[in-house]
């Protein structure tokens, strides 16, 4: 048993220089504050994108309307209002 356990160790093998250089270019790409503004910058505009594509989209709307019968009164109580502040008067 003592003969499976002890195996020959196998001689590190040194990194090649594409190795050594994909790390080094890796590492200067992850602390480019460049390229992560840039990155904001396009979840941005893709956000901007997403709410203009929204308006093409069917909505939804809600009027409630409450009537007593004492006088005659209406109350009204703008529940789409509520839900979307967009169009309120």
């Amino acid at each position: 048993m003592a003969a499976s356990l002890a195996t020959p160790a196998q001689p590190a093998t040194p990194p090649t220089v594409e190795d050594a250089v994909g790390g080094l270019v890796y590492d200067a790409l992850a602390a480019n504050l460049e390229l992560d503004g840039a990155d904001a910058g396009v979840a941005q505009r893709l956000a901007a994108l997403d709410q203009a594509r929204a308006l093409y989209l069917p909505s939804l709307d809600f009027s409630a309307r409450y009537t007593r019968a004492n006088g005659g009164r209406t109350i009204q109580f703008p529940v789409g209002d509520l839900l979307n502040p967009v169009y309120a008067t």
